[in-house]
């Protein structure tokens, strides 16, 4: 299927670049491309979600369960889809050799799960005389890369996919978590997504680098930002640029007037959402991001006419106020269906029960009146034992994993190499940074050995 993909679009666009081609020829075989490509990935990726609707609205009996998803179709998909707006218009972007087209589309670094990658930016690094090549530096350098992100995915994304899976397993199941675990559960899947996320766009990024080639920066420690805007020219950068520029703005972008702007951010995030996976859950996660992108473009303006000077203490409360927003959003994201993910909220917002040590319940009991807003609250209690064992977990594995997220630079903060001293955290080809990366490929493929997942390959 990823051959006939990239057969089809590469002759098309052939066709779309042929001199002397008549405008109205272009438009049709332009509307045709699109169209093709828009029908494929609908039909694997969403005829079962629209199945499913109809069988609730009309109780009919439609099964698509048959149809298997192909491997990165959203990928390699808006990739190309992409290539063909832009060579549709200026033909001069157009690309007349299939060896360099083919390699575009399925350079494998990038195949699987991004950064979506512009033709602009990559075709003209895979060909050429010296292109290609390896290189002692760029080997050296897209090594220690790659092995930092295997580290991120396969030993620290995986430890806290250890606490937060079993969790919403649960969910799925029937069974909302109490206060402490659904809060455990939430935090600890925000840190598996973003070092899982993060690790895999390293290692795209260290393995382009290996053969000389440099792919765009995906990944810039989203969970700082201190605003919904400012993360998402954070996180999956490639994917947010992607969006704007072929969805938000066609559709009219902040050229309308303010109303318009915002149905077209609503829109545009609500799409966003469903890119990632057909099912309710996603259109929901979808739909909050763009109401947090209304909400923020509404404080924004309001700003614009009083404008203040924020100080530390405020942009600290902003950048927590962002992420705890972007972590209450991860929960349809996570979850399996929509009821698993209602479970999930009402163990956060202690509508399910809350679990004391029995020794405190005992005496919250004994005070006057207590018992029916215990009972109403649905506190009890549990073995004390337990409990600091989770609690130790949230120390140990959260806490630290937040002082890693929002303190520690990122890896091009790391590996912007050429700049400070040998002996200056920035990367040199020196023997200690050979021995940190030979130490973390190590401890990487020891930790490979049991069972892992890249949650973006889904999408």
């Amino acid at each position: 299927m990823l051959l006939t993909s990239v057969a089809f679009n590469y002759g098309v666009g052939r066709a779309l670049i042929t001199p002397g081609r008549s405008p109205s020829s272009r438009k049709r075989w332009y509307r045709l491309v699109v169209a093709a490509n828009l029908s494929g990935i609908a039909y694997f990726k969403y005829a079962g979600f629209m199945g499913e609707i109809w069988n609730q609205l009309v109780s009919g009996s439609v099964d698509f369960r048959g149809i298997v998803l192909p491997l990165a179709i959203s990928f390699f998909t808006f990739q190309q889809i992409a290539y063909l707006i832009d060579v549709y218009k200026d033909p001069a972007l157009g690309e007349r050799d299939p060896v360099r087209y083919l390699l575009f589309v399925i350079f494998f670094p990038q195949l699987i799960a991004g950064p979506i990658v512009h033709h602009h930016s990559l075709i003209p690094q895979l060909g050429g005389k010296g292109n290609l090549n390896l290189r002692s530096d760029n080997l050296a350098l897209g090594f220690t890369v790659f092995a930092t992100g295997l580290f991120k995915k396969s030993v620290i994304a995986d430890t806290f996919a250890t606490q937060a899976t079993p969790i919403f397993d649960d969910a799925a199941a029937g069974t909302t978590p109490d206060f402490l675990t659904a809060w455990l559960a939430t935090l600890a899947y925000a840190l598996q997504l973003y070092f899982d996320f993060s690790g895999y766009s390293d290692m795209a990024i260290g393995l382009g680098r290996m053969f000389g080639v440099t792919l765009p920066l995906n990944f810039n420690s989203p969970y700082k930002a201190h605003n919904i805007a400012d993360f998402w020219r954070r996180w999956h950068m490639t994917l947010s640029v992607f969006l704007r520029d072929y969805l938000y703005v066609p559709l009219g972008g902040n050229r309308r007037g303010p109303t318009r702007r915002y149905v077209n951010l609503m829109l545009t995030m609500m799409l966003g959402g469903l890119w990632h996976g057909a099912g309710w859950t996603y259109l929901l996660w979808g739909t909050l991001h763009g109401a947090y992108l209304v909400v923020h473009r509404v404080i924004a303006n309001v700003r614009e006419r009083i404008p203040l000077r924020k100080s530390r203490v405020e942009h600290g409360l902003a950048v927590l106020v962002t992420y705890l927003a972007v972590v209450l959003a991860w929960v349809p994201f996570r979850a399996q269906n929509m009821e698993a993910a209602g479970r999930i909220f009402r163990g956060l917002t202690a509508a399910g029960p809350v679990v004391l040590p029995a020794q405190y319940f005992d005496r919250l009991q004994n005070l006057p009146g207590a018992g029916p807003l215990l009972h109403a609250f649905h506190v009890s209690a549990g073995e004390l034992g337990t409990l600091i064992e989770r609690l130790w977990v949230v120390v140990l594995m959260l806490v630290m994993g937040h002082l890693a997220v929002f303190f520690l630079p990122n890896v091009q903060q790391l590996f912007h190499a050429g700049e400070g001293s040998a002996t200056s955290p920035v990367w040199h080809p020196t023997r200690r940074w050979a021995l940190v990366a030979g130490v973390l490929f190590a401890v990487s493929l020891a930790a490979l050995s049991g069972k892992t997942e890249f949650l973006y390959f889904q999408f």
